[in-house]
């Protein structure tokens, strides 16, 4: 297998013995969580591991995603089972997840690493403060609608308001 052709969202068969305490062991599917440059140029991979048990499937952590061409069974990512793994115990790729699936992981992954989105967006510039009017004003380019601190704010007054509070 050419270990250069690996992206995000490649299901494989991997190898993950050996372990310690409770981490998901043996030779399992497991999902490319590393983004396609990290994929490209280094010698490990970020993985998180599926399983066939299905538990807790409404934990934010965990990703239903059901048998199909490369999955014998209806299986569950373990996104709070992250790991680094040598590409090397990669044994065999199973098929690629679909881009509603890739969503979810991403979203999962911003909740289960308590990852600061919007201060992320800011710091590229796509959000701006205004002074004047004391709000965060985010482009709609990333949003359906311009949000702001104020307009929120007034929105939970309003609403409030009809609920007679």
């Amino acid at each position: 297998m050419i270990k250069s052709d690996i992206k995000k969202g490649d299901i494989y068969y991997a190898s993950l013995n050996p372990v310690v305490g409770s981490e998901q062991k043996g030779e399992r599917p497991v999902v490319v969580i590393q983004n396609n440059l990290g994929n490209k140029y280094s010698p490990t991979v970020i993985i998180a591991p599926l399983t066939e048990v299905i538990k807790k499937a409404d934990l934010p952590t965990h990703i239903t995603i059901f048998r199909n061409d490369f999955l014998k069974y209806d299986s569950m990512i373990l996104l709070e089972q992250l790991r680094t793994i040598d590409k090397s115990r990669l044994i065999s790729y199973l098929g690629k997840l679909k881009d509603n699936q890739l969503q979810k992981i991403d979203n999962a992954l911003i909740k289960t690493l308590s990852i600061n989105i919007i201060g992320y967006l800011f710091s590229l510039g796509i959000g701006e403060y205004n002074e004047k009017k004391n709000e965060r004003i985010y482009s709609d380019y990333y949003f359906k609608e311009t949000k702001t601190r104020d307009s929120i704010k007034s929105n939970k007054q309003k609403r409030s308001k009809r609920n007679g509070h």
